[in-house]
């Protein structure tokens, strides 16, 4: 074998370890993928989607974020971030206002038509689901909430999430009829 073919079959082998490395080592340090058990991201995250969230604290409102909740700090979580540090948040009749504006969300569903009345006495999840706040987000935070706003146990309930209990936000969804997307 000449020292041309030895140089070509090197190069080949040294290209092709690089692409397995490339596909099979790189994405799990750049991608990390989650399925979704619940409907309350649904219909953005219908049940037994899975989704690909890129690592990262560098997320904004309307992303879709991966994080755990102060209080279950082994539970991973997705919702929609709708508002960040020192933003008031309310929502009335089961409309969001951030800072006293009314927020266009065409992603979210209400499956349940009753408004409950704004009454402390009523139990939860009633008294905070259609009538809450306000409340203004603390420093290096965020408040989350589920795109399915009636079946949705997120920071009405459980607060807000910490900056740093954020995982990273997510780019890709694939459906359980195998479609695929962003997300919206």
């Amino acid at each position: 074998m000449t020292g041309t073919r030895k140089k070509q079959i090197l190069a080949i082998a040294v290209a092709a370890v690089l692409v397995v490395g490339w596909w099979v080592v790189t994405p799990r340090f750049l991608l990390k993928s989650f399925r979704i058990p619940t409907g309350s991201m649904s219909p953005t995250l219908p049940i037994g989607s899975g989704v690909f969230v890129r690592p990262t604290k560098d997320v904004h409102v309307s992303d879709i974020a991966v994080f755990h909740f102060p209080n279950t700090p082994k539970v991973w979580n997705v919702y929609r971030i709708v508002a960040g540090e020192g933003d008031t948040v309310e929502i009335r009749e089961k409309h969001l206002f951030v800072n006293g504006t009314e927020k266009n969300e065409p992603y979210v569903v209400h499956e349940d038509p009753v408004v409950y009345p704004n009454q402390p006495a009523l139990p939860e999840p009633y008294r905070s689901r259609d009538w809450y706040g306000p409340y203004r987000v603390p420093a290096d935070s965020w408040f989350l909430l589920g795109d399915n706003r009636d079946r949705s146990f997120d920071s009405r309930y459980r607060g807000v999430v910490p900056r740093e209990l954020i995982f990273g936000r997510v780019v890709f969804v694939i459906r359980p009829n195998g479609s695929f997307s962003r997300p919206r």
